[in-house]
């Protein structure tokens, strides 16, 4: 259920379509209506990130309330801009030169999602539309990258050239398995962060 239909937003997270209630929408969202049927519209949001994005800027911070605040601002663009904690800023080479792709793909199979891409030439940041997690393990085909959050939840993909990378969601068990551990420690610090910027 939404106030407010950001569909740049929206479209970050891979979401294709808006369905609403007529009788319930003041003003119809400022997106292609594609169908109609039963007193309920279905709005196309255009460019969805079914593949990745591959922003070619970076914003750092140094907080969630930093990241979610840099997201909020009307000019962020998540196609051309990213955001990025700031411990990355060394793996992103502060931000600069960023080489946009050529060719990307998302595939999904059971607990594993494969992302392929290959970029113009040099490093490059796929953000990919699923949550972020310390419980992804990475198995690359290749020359490895690294996986960072980006835009406060997201996945993001740092690799050079090419990337074939195959993520498989695993939270294990036993000593030396504390990836859940790690994401939970991320909620007091979303909790906090909204309620900084209300």
């Amino acid at each position: 259920s939404l106030e407010t239909v950001l569909s740049d937003r929206l479209a970050l997270i891979g979401v294709r379509y808006v369905v609403a209630r007529d009788a319930a929408v003041p003003r119809p969202p400022d997106l292609p209506r594609v169908l109609g049927w039963r007193g309920y519209s279905i709005y196309e949001i255009p460019d969805p990130n079914t593949a990745g994005y591959d922003p070619t800027a970076v914003v750092f911070a140094d907080s969630l309330a930093g990241e979610l605040r840099a997201m909020r601002d009307e000019t962020f663009d998540p196609r051309r801009v990213a955001v990025v904690a700031e411990p990355e800023r060394g793996w992103l080479r502060d931000g600069q030169g960023l080489a946009r792709l050529r060719e990307s793909r998302i595939d999904i199979a059971g607990q594993s999602l494969w992302f392929r891409g290959r970029s113009g030439s040099g490093r490059s940041l796929a953000v990919l539309p699923f949550r972020f997690s310390h419980c992804w393990r990475p198995e690359w085909s290749g020359t490895a990258g690294r996986i960072i959050r980006v835009d406060v939840a997201l996945i993001g993909v740092v690799f050079e050239d090419t990337a074939d990378v195959r993520l498989t969601w695993s939270a294990g068990y036993g000593p030396g398995t504390r990836c859940l551990e790690r994401d939970v420690r991320l909620v007091p610090a979303a909790i906090a962060a909204a309620q900084e910027i209300r």
